[in-house]
């Protein structure tokens, strides 16, 4: 039979508790950004095995970042990459003039952005069935040398031909936290046998998006209220199927 009750639990885009981890995620973005930007893994590893190497990096001020998807991690993602001097271009399923006015961002088509952006950075949810919205035709649009990161969700990306852009150099690098099978494990899972994970312009993380103190206790905060609101009676404005609530539920 149909569910009498609100939900609150997990959904494919985390929508439960809408924002709650959004500052967390565009944080790491941006450490990805710097990561990428002055090779920091790779001078590190250099340096630990007693190399003494300077590696020319690149400052991120006049860069163009593009953001693809503008909820609360891309707007707050467009705010962070603005203090800094980067020119950003956006682009969303739904046009957004007034946000883009206001933050001084070019609103332009996927294939425009693409072309157009040093970092290219995803931040949206995935829709279900159908082909990654980046494969291997929207990665050869990018420009020379850009750096792709993917902090959003897996099923996003074609990481075969990410691999294959980056390991011929026509990428210059990219930053994952979300992967296509989640979790992955280098004893118990083949995919981390993928050539993409011994490339060295690659710096991955097992979504850690949200895993900061702060966010996980506004996630908690918010799923408290949720059941507080629930067990008064009261109707939340986050349950996942408000239809239930037209049936006399609460």
């Amino acid at each position: 039979g149909a569910l009498l009750q609100p939900v609150f639990s997990t959904t494919p885009d985390g929508s439960r508790t809408p924002g709650a981890n959004a500052r967390s995620t565009v944080e790491l973005v941006l450490g990805f950004i710097f990561a990428l930007a002055r090779g920091v893994v790779p001078a590190h590893n250099r340096l630990m095995r007693g190399e003494w190497a300077h590696t020319l990096g690149m400052e991120l001020y006049g860069k163009t970042l593009g953001i693809i998807g503008l909820g609360h991690i891309g707007t707050m993602l467009a705010e962070a990459a603005r203090a800094l001097g980067m020119e950003v271009a956006a682009h969303s399923r739904a046009p957004k003039p007034a946000l883009v006015e206001r933050l001084g961002l070019r609103q332009v088509g996927l294939e425009e952005l693409l072309r157009l952006a040093d970092f290219v950075s995803l931040n949206l949810p995935a829709l279900p069935g159908g082909p990654p919205l980046i494969g291997r035709k929207e990665i050869a649009l990018m420009k020379p040398g850009a750096y792709l990161i993917n902090a959003a969700r897996g099923q996003l990306l074609d990481y075969d031909a990410l691999t294959e852009a980056l390991a011929e150099g026509r990428l210059a690098g990219a930053g994952l936290d979300v992967f296509p099978h989640e979790p992955m494990s280098l004893q118990r899972m083949e995919a981390m046998r993928h050539p993409l994970f011994s490339l060295p312009n690659v710096v991955c993380t097992p979504h850690d998006g949200g895993m900061t103190g702060e966010a996980v206790d506004r996630v908690s905060l918010m799923n408290l209220q949720d059941l507080e609101q629930f067990l008064k009676g009261e109707r939340s404005p986050r349950a996942i199927n408000p239809q239930v609530y037209a049936g006399g539920c609460a």
